[in-house]
């Protein structure tokens, strides 16, 4: 096999994974990507940009263990505005009982935000 040969060969072969890199409607990377610091990543102003496309990919932010879309936490609502039995109770004159109940309700919505921002990563 000559030089040119060899040249021709080498030449067929990078533009064959050129083509496979930059030709396609994606990129797929089987290695770490590593970007360096002061880079930010630009994206479009149109329609938006998605990290995840089905609930069921996992992410994770600060080396914590990457997790699926977190569970719905369901709103609480006053009971004059049509809301069940654990909903916040709203009325005139409140006893500490249901003064109690309702900080209840309040404070463990607020402890599942935090277990998903935890699960999450961004809080520690």
């Amino acid at each position: 096999m000559d030089e040119i040969q060899v040249r021709n060969i080498i030449q067929q072969e990078l533009e064959r994974k050129f083509a496979s890199l930059f030709k396609g409607d994606r990129f797929v990377f089987e290695k770490l990507i590593q970007i360096m610091d002061g880079r930010n990543i630009q994206l479009g102003l149109g329609t938006g940009t998605k990290i995840g496309t089905a609930t069921n990919q996992k992410l994770g932010f600060f080396n914590v263990m990457p997790v699926v879309q977190q569970a719905d936490i369901v709103a609480l609502t006053d009971s004059l505005a049509g809301g069940s039995a654990g909903d916040i109770i709203e009325t005139a004159i409140a006893g500490n009982d249901v003064l109690d109940s309702n900080f209840k309700r309040i404070l463990g919505r607020i402890n599942l935000l935090r277990t998903v921002l935890r699960n999450l990563g961004p809080m520690a």
